[in-house]
């Protein structure tokens, strides 16, 4: 995964879109390495969020802030892992996979735009399909939702989006990657 994450710092040099670089420098850290995953390849279960905040750049690692700490707090009490709180490192984090739709803190906490998640989508698309041995993804948000969308029929995502049970259900979709097809679950939470 080391090459995966060198062509993803090269990509972020090329520059023509904002990380807070300013946060990064306040905790010493390089703002071109990627901030692209937390947890267990091998888990079953991958969370996908939007982008970073700082904590996120504090600590190296993507869902450490108070949203990040809810979700592996849930994590755990699902798993019946109470011991286990707060669920930063520990037993909960071999059964889930934490990462964004682009491994860096945008300025000012903005939401990256379709065309910069575009750019970063081959590397997360590479790490799904190559990497992550789980299928089932529960998304955090609009952003990390529709960013499945090019992998599911256009009727089929509009109908589960509008459907009132869509936080309790799941939408399969295929995702394709140096010519295989890996079959997921998409759960959206809002």
């Amino acid at each position: 995964m080391n090459d995966l994450l060198q062509r993803i710092k090269a990509e972020a040099k090329l520059g023509g879109f904002s990380i807070d670089t300013g946060v990064y420098g306040e905790f010493g850290k390089d703002p071109y390495v990627p901030i692209f995953t937390a947890g267990s390849l091998l888990a079953p279960v991958c969370v996908l969020g939007r982008d970073l905040g700082a904590q996120e750049v504090r600590f190296g690692e993507p869902m450490i802030g108070s949203g990040g700490k809810k979700v592996r707090q849930g994590i755990a009490s699902v798993l019946g892992l109470t011991n286990d709180l707060p669920p930063i490192y520990g037993a909960s984090m071999q059964h889930v996979l934490f990462t964004n739709t682009v491994p860096y803190k945008p300025f000012g906490n903005k939401v990256y735009s379709p065309e910069i998640r575009e750019r970063f989508r081959p590397y997360l698309t590479e790490l799904l399909c190559e990497y992550w041995t789980g299928h089932d993804v529960i998304t955090l948000g609009n952003e990390a939702f529709q960013w499945f969308a090019p992998h599911v029929q256009k009727r089929e995502i509009e109908s589960f989006w509008g459907c009132d049970d869509r936080y309790r259900l799941s939408l399969p979709c295929k995702i394709n990657w140096d010519g295989e097809t890996k079959h997921i679950n998409i759960l959206p939470l809002p």
